[in-house]
C-alpha cells in the first residue's frame, strides 16, 4: 500500500510512483530485488499488450527483416511493432475509395470520374 507524500517526480527529473518513504526504502534494495521488481512490472505491461505470432515465415524474409531492424538500430521486435503500427494507421485503398465516394459537393462522383478516365485512356 502506498503511504506518505507522493511525488510526480524525483530530484533527478525521473517520474516516480513511490512516496518519499518508499523511495528511501528502495535505496536499500539489492540489485536482485530491483531486477525482480523490474521483471514483475514488465510482466504486468506485457499482459496488457497484445502479442502476435507469425508461423512459417521463410528464412530469407526473416533475414531481410532482421537486417532492416539492425539498420534502424532496433531489435526485430521493435522494428516489426513500429512497422505494424505504421501499416495499421494508414487507411487501406478500400477505405480511401469509400471516403472519396462519400464526399459531397463535387459535380462528379467516383463512378463517373472512373468512367471518364477510362474513356480518356481509350482515346490515346
Amino acid at each position: 500500500m502506498l503511504r506518505g507524500k507522493h511525488s510526480s517526480g524525483s530530484s533527478d527529473g525521473r517520474n516516480s510512483l513511490l512516496c518519499e518513504d518508499e523511495r528511501s526504502q528502495a535505496r536499500d534494495w539489492s540489485d536482485g530485488q530491483r531486477l525482480a521488481l523490474a521483471a514483475a512490472l514488465r510482466a504486468i505491461i506485457l499482459q496488457a499488450m497484445a502479442n502476435l505470432l507469425v508461423r512459417d515465415l521463410p528464412d530469407d524474409v526473416h533475414r531481410a527483416l532482421h537486417r532492416r531492424a539492425k539498420s534502424h538500430g532496433q531489435s526485430l521486435q521493435q522494428y516489426l511493432a513500429s512497422e505494424l503500427t505504421r501499416i495499421a494507421k494508414r487507411p487501406s485503398l478500400a477505405e480511401v475509395l469509400d471516403r472519396i465516394d462519400r464526399r459531397s459537393g463535387g459535380e462528379v462522383g467516383l463512378a463517373r470520374a472512373a468512367k471518364d478516365l477510362a474513356e480518356e485512356r481509350g482515346q490515346r
